[in-house]
């Protein structure tokens, strides 16, 4: 595992779990490589680069208040990044307004 600022770099083998439907969590993750399947809510089954999951409502700013709503297991050998929601949503809050416009519009249309 290795660290980026407030980013967290973990390498995830076939079969193993990132997260569960209905535990609560407050992680963002980002598919840097290999794939993940999602299942139990909304959206594409299978994530791949570039895609994040897990808390992305945080960001949008619903209440630091919940659980994961998919369950998040890895198909192959996949590399991801993660971090703290809030401390995410901190780092939009000091871009540009146009970075900031435009990472908005990238979460909405990952939720």
């Amino acid at each position: 595992m290795s660290k980026l600022g407030i980013l967290e770099q973990r390498l995830i083998k076939p079969r193993q779990v990132i997260t569960r439907r209905g535990d609560p969590g407050k992680r963002v993750y980002f598919v840097i490589s290999g794939s993940i399947q999602v299942s139990g809510g909304s959206g594409p089954g299978v994530l791949e680069e570039g895609r994040m999951f897990g808390r992305v409502d945080l960001l949008l700013g619903q209440d630091d208040v919940g659980a994961y709503t998919q369950t998040a297991t890895a198909l192959t050998d996949a590399t991801i990044m993660f971090a703290e929601a809030s401390s995410l949503r901190e780092e939009v809050d000091k871009a540009s307004p146009t970075v900031r416009a435009l990472l908005d519009y990238a979460m909405q249309a990952s939720a």
